[in-house]
């Protein structure tokens, strides 16, 4: 991953950053499958009853279901789980008009992505 460059009688390597070395650490974040007219309803629903996410900033909150041919769905970032366990979670969400969602917990990068392959990695 070292870059070098020759200059004259010397020859310059790049030091890369520890941020570019780093491997892929993951948390894990409870999401829900929704249509995308719930989109707004949910997010004001997670913006005042449940804990703020904190320092995943470079997670896409919401994204297209493209999971199982499923064409028209979002899948939304609610809340991480290092905040709220399972019971914690249905305890908020029990008596909404989201208690019937389905709600996944899934694994997602800690930390943002400084070079192209770990993007790569991170993407999968």
């Amino acid at each position: 991953m070292a870059h070098q460059i020759e200059c004259g009688k010397y020859t310059v390597e790049r030091i890369p950053y520890a941020e570019e070395q780093q491997e892929l650490v993951t948390e894990d974040v409870f999401i829900a499958r929704i249509a995308p007219l719930q989109t707004s309803r949910i997010l004001q629903f997670a913006g005042k009853s449940l804990p703020k996410l904190d320092g995943i900033e470079h997670v896409k909150r919401v994204k297209r279901d493209t999971r199982a041919g499923n064409t028209n769905g979002l899948l939304v970032v609610l809340c991480q789980c290092k905040y709220l366990d399972r019971s914690q979670f249905d305890a908020v969400v029990q008596d909404t008009e989201w208690a019937d969602l389905e709600i996944l917990v899934v694994k997602v990068p800690s930390n943002p992505p400084y070079t192209s392959a770990q993007f790569e990695q991170w993407s999968q």
